[in-house]
This record gives structure tokens, C-alpha cells and sequence, in this order.
């Protein structure tokens, strides 16, 4: 995997060929559509395209991609460029409940440390574990149009290490309820 310098201090990862689901659709195009279990989806007109920030931190979001936009945590590994990191940064959303699941930090085949990413439902109204607004849209996309009585969002979940730590991977485990559509890592 590749990362992309985006901002001083800052690393946004690039983990597109590990994407597995499609969490945003255009309009014609809904029934594609996973981000839930019955085949809802983010309406991709409404997403910021290209480098944005939020709270001074870089995200990319990937609406064109042919295999996917976001990763469902199926046990993924991402491998970047060794550094002492500070904190995670990951926008990604839940569905069918808020969620949390496990990450482990390694350095070059040696565990670091593991820590947990919460993530709220795309479609709560109010955040969960400390989560933050990242992204909110206007309706759900699912397989037969929009549901305008929803009002679905992306959050982001913050892990801050107590002292900075030295790892090039992160190990995801297993829960197909979690999407996860940027990381940026902060050294």
C-alpha cells in the first residue's frame, strides 16, 4: 500500500485496492448499493470529493472507485511507511447498531499494541464513544430509491496513543457491520 503526504504531520493512507463494499451510489445506479445488509447506500452526489479537512485533519473519500469505497472489516492488514504515530484518525460508520471492534498496531511482524475503533450507525441521530460528525447527507439510497425520513452520516473516531509509537501495519478483525472510508495517520 501506498500513503499519500497530504499536510504536515499528517499521513492519509491509501488502502483503495483493499476496498470491499460500496457504501455510496449515484442516482440510477441505488440497487449497488451495501453499506447495510438490506442494500442502502450514501448518496456519492453528496460527498466531498478530493482532499478535504475536518478539525485541521486531511481525509479522502473515494466515490469512483471500481471495486468499492470503503473497506467492511473483514480482517483487513494495511501496510504504510514506518514512522512514530501519535494517532489514528478513521472515518467510517456502522450499520445495524454502533459498533467497536479491535485493532492491532505491528511493527514489521511484531505486535505493538491493540486498540478499539467505535463507530456509530450511519443512520443515529446522535454519536456514540466520543464519535464525531464527519459527513452527513440529505437521504438514504437503497434499492428502490431514497428514504428521505433518514438522515445518514459518516463519523469520525479518534485513537490517541499516550506516547507515540513506531508501527507500519494495522490489522483489522472481523465485522461486517463496520465500513471504514479514510484513515490518517498523525506522527
Amino acid at each position: 500500500m501506498s500513503r499519500v503526504n497530504t499536510a504536515k504531520n499528517y499521513i492519509k493512507l491509501d488502502f483503495r485496492q483493499q476496498f470491499n463494499n460500496q457504501g455510496f451510489t449515484k442516482t440510477g445506479l441505488e440497487a449497488e448499493g451495501a453499506l447495510s445488509f438490506g442494500g442502502s447506500s450514501l448518496p456519492a452526489e453528496y460527498c466531498p470529493k478530493g482532499l478535504f479537512e475536518m478539525g485541521g485533519v486531511p481525509y479522502e473519500l473515494f466515490v469512483d472507485e471500481p471495486n468499492g469505497d470503503n473497506i467492511e472489516l473483514e480482517g483487513q492488514t494495511i501496510f504504510f511507511g514506518k514512522n512514530m504515530y501519535k494517532k489514528i484518525h478513521i472515518l467510517g460508520a456502522s450499520n445495524n447498531g454502533d459498533f467497536y471492534e479491535s485493532i492491532q498496531l505491528v511493527n514489521d511482524d511484531q505486535f505493538i499494541a491493540s486498540y478499539r475503533v467505535h463507530l456509530t450507525d450511519f443512520v443515529s441521530r446522535e454519536p456514540k464513544f466520543g464519535n464525531r460528525l464527519a459527513v452527513k447527507f440529505p437521504y438514504i439510497n437503497n434499492k428502490i430509491g431514497e428514504l428521505k425520513q433518514f438522515i445518514p452520516k459518516i463519523w469520525c473516531d479518534s485513537i490517541t496513543f499516550d506516547q507515540p509509537l513506531e508501527f507500519n501495519c494495522i490489522k483489522f478483525g472481523d465485522n461486517p457491520s463496520m465500513h471504514i472510508f479514510s484513515i490518517t495517520l498523525e506522527y
